[in-house]
């Protein structure tokens, strides 16, 4: 792949596979997601336009900690099981 600029030269293609989810992992994993997704985006809003210090070790912890009651280690652990199954 080439591009004017250079950059996608130089870019690394990384393309997973379509993942099919159990039944059970299934309704883990969407209101896990939705629910990330929608923190991950606000966060990054916020420390874009300042309202998160992104230099501030409390902000960032206080990032990660939210990210931590959302269950983020649940949803990595069903997406690498179901990444796992298609490999």
């Amino acid at each position: 792949m080439t591009s004017d600029n250079g950059y996608m030269d130089n870019a690394v293609r990384v393309v997973l596979p379509p993942l099919t989810y159990e039944v059970e992992d299934g309704k883990i994993i969407g209101p896990l997601r939705q629910q990330i997704n929608q923190y991950v985006n606000e966060s990054i809003a916020q420390f874009i336009v300042g309202d998160l210090d992104s230099n501030s070790d409390a902000d960032w912890q206080e990032y990660l900690d939210t990210l931590d009651r959302l269950e983020l280690d649940t949803y990595l652990e069903v997406e690498q099981r179901t990444y796992d199954l298609v490999r």
